[in-house]
C-alpha cells in the first residue's frame, strides 16, 4: 500500500487535510467538515485525491503508529506491558485513565475523517472516471478507505458491540460520513447503523476491486477487513468465510518464519495490506515508539505467557536500560509496516469455525496448528477456545489488537484509579472508550461525550 513510489500532488493535500492549516477556520471547524467541492475538475485529479487517501493512512496518528500503539496500551494489563515514554498522552491509554483532552484521541480522530472525507470526494466524482474497469477500481478503493477508517474509530470511541444485543443505543457510535459536507453538524448513530454502513462498503469493495492490484487494496485486502469486522461482530459464518476467500484466492503464503514478516524493505509474502516506507519517506513510526525510543516495555505478565521454545518468544530481546521491546519493529527508516497478515486469516476461520463446530476450508485444530508449527510448537491433539485465543494473542502481539480482542473475548485489565490506585477494568468499563475529543464537543453541540467523561 501507499506512497513507496508516487509524489502526492498539492491538490491531494489540499482535500484530505479538508483544505485548511492554520487560522481561524480550525477554530470553529468540526474536523468532520471542511472539505472544498469544486477543485476536482478531471479523472487525474480524482486518481490523485484517492492516492491522497492512502497517504492518509501512513499518518502517525493513524496505521503509522497511534491507531495501533494506543489499541495495544489500553488492551493490556500493567503487569504485562507499560509506557515508559516522556509522552503522556499513550501513557493515559497504558494507565487506562483517559483524559478528554488527550492530543492522541484527537489526532486519531482527524486522521480518521480526513481519510473518509477524501474517499467521499472521490466517490462523488466518479462522473470524471471515463473508463469502467478503472471506474470499478477507483470506487472499490474509495469505499475500502472509507470503511476501515469508519471501523476504526468506531472501535476506538464507540461502545463494545454486545453480542445478541441489538446494539442500537443513541450515541453509541460514531459519526458516520457518507458524504462531503461543510455545513452539518452530524451526530453520533448507533453501533449497528455503523456497522451497516462499513460492511456495505465493504462488500461493494471486495466485488469491484481487482484480484491484483500492487500495493493498494484489492479484493483479498477487502475481504480480510471484512473477516474483521464480522468477527468483531460474532458473525462467524460471515466471517468465517471471508477468510476462507482470502486464504484461498489472495495468492499469499505464510512465511517460513514470524520473524520473516516484520523489518522488510517490501511486502513480505504474507503481508495482504502493509503501510510502505523507505529511507526518503519514512512512515514507520512503530518502531519508533517501541523500539528506538524504548517506550514500550513489555514486563514478565506478558513473556511469560509464551512457551520458552516459541520462535515468537525469541522476537523480544533486551534493550538499553534493561527494557525488553519487540523485535517487530527495529528497523524504521526502510521497512513496511504491516497492518493485516494472512496469519490472522487463519486465525479468524479456526475462531469461527470452533464457534460453529464446522470445518470450511480447514479443521480448526489444522489452522491453529500451522499457526503453531511455524512458531517451532508441537502440534495439539485437541482445541478450546482457551487454546485458540492464547494462539491469536501470542501471534499478533504488538500489532494493535489487544482492545479490541479483550471486548470481543469480554476479558478484564488493570488500570488505574483517579488516586493513582489499580483496579480491575472489565471489557465494557467506561475507561475502555476513548472520549469524543474535548474539541469536537466544544464546536459540535450534536455530538454527546461518553459515559465517565
Amino acid at each position: 500500500m501507499l506512497k513507496k513510489y508516487i509524489n502526492i500532488a498539492a491538490l491531494s493535500t489540499i482535500l484530505v487535510l479538508g483544505g485548511t492549516s492554520c487560522g481561524a477556520d480550525l477554530e470553529v471547524k468540526p474536523f468532520l467538515s471542511g472539505l472544498p467541492k469544486d477543485v476536482i475538475t478531471s479523472e487525474t485529479d480524482v486518481q490523485t485525491v484517492l492516492i491522497g487517501g492512502y497517504e492518509a493512512l501512513t499518518s502517525t496518528n493513524a496505521y503509522g503508529s497511534r491507531m495501533l500503539l494506543n489499541a495495544e496500551l489500553l488492551g493490556a494489563s500493567l503487569a504485562e506491558i507499560r509506557w515508559r515514554g516522556t509522552f503522556d498522552d499513550p501513557r493515559q491509554f497504558s494507565n487506562k485513565y483517559i483524559l478528554v483532552n488527550n492530543a492522541d484521541v484527537a489526532a486519531m480522530w482527524l486522521a480518521a475523517y480526513r481519510t473518509i472525507n477524501g474517499a467521499n470526494l472521490v466517490l462523488e466524482n466518479m462522473a470524471l472516471v471515463k473508463d469502467e474497469t478503472a471506474k470499478n477500481r477507483i470506487e472499490g478503493e474509495a469505499k475500502f478507505l472509507r470503511a476501515i477508517m469508519h471501523f476504526e474509530i468506531l472501535r476506538i470511541y464507540g461502545k463494545p458491540f454486545i453480542q445478541g444485543s441489538a446494539n442500537n443505543d443513541a450515541d453509541s457510535g460514531v459519526p458516520i460520513q457518507t458524504k462531503t459536507n461543510n455545513t452539518e453538524l452530524l451526530k453520533r448513530s448507533t453501533i449497528s447503523e455503523v456497522y451497516a454502513v462499513i460492511e456495505a462498503d465493504l462488500k461493494d469493495a471486495e466485488a469491484k476491486l481487482p484480484a491484483s492490484n500492487g500495493v493498494y487494496a484489492d479484493k483479498s485486502v477487502a475481504a480480510a477487513f471484512l473477516s474483521r469486522v464480522y468477527l468483531q461482530q460474532y458473525k462467524y459464518a460471515e466471517a468465517r468465510d471471508a477468510a476462507n476467500r482470502v486464504i484461498t484466492g489472495s495468492r499469499r503464503t505464510l512465511a517460513a518464519t514470524v520473524a520473516a514478516c516484520f523489518n522488510n524493505a517490501k511486502n513480505s509474502s504474507e503481508d495482504l495490506f502493509a503501510i510502505q516506507s523507505n529511507a526518503q519517506d519514512n512512515v514507520n513510526q512503530m518502531a519508533s515508539f517501541f523500539v528506538s525510543r524504548r517506550d514500550v516495555q513489555y514486563l514478565p505478565g506478558m513473556l511469560n505467557q509464551f512457551a520458552s521454545n516459541d520462535a515468537r518468544r525469541a522476537l523480544f530481546f533486551v534493550g538499553a536500560g534493561s527494557r525488553t521491546l519487540s523485535g517487530k519493529w527495529t528497523e524504521q527508516n526502510n521497512a513496511v509496516l504491516p497492518v493485516i497478515r494472512l496469519a490472522e486469516m487463519y486465525l479468524i476461520r479456526a475462531e469461527a469455525n470452533f464457534a460453529l463446530t464446522t470445518s470450511v476450508g480447514a479443521s480448526p485444530l489444522e489452522d491453529i496448528n500451522r499457526i503453531r508449527q511455524r512458531a517451532n510448537l508441537s502440534a495439539l491433539t485437541s482445541l478450546t477456545v482457551d487454546d485458540i485465543r492464547r494462539e491469536r494473542k501470542l501471534e499478533l502481539i504488538a500489532e494493535g489488537h489487544l482492545i479490541h480482542d479483550l471486548k470481543r473475548w469480554k476479558g478484564a485489565v488493570t488500570g488505574f484509579d483517579a488516586g493513582g490506585n489499580t483496579i480491575n477494568l472489565n471489557y465494557d468499563a467506561p475507561a475502555l472508550v476513548a472520549p469524543i475529543p474535548q474539541r469536537e464537543m466544544n464546536v459540535n453541540p450534536n455530538l454527546k461525550q461518553n459515559a465517565g467523561y
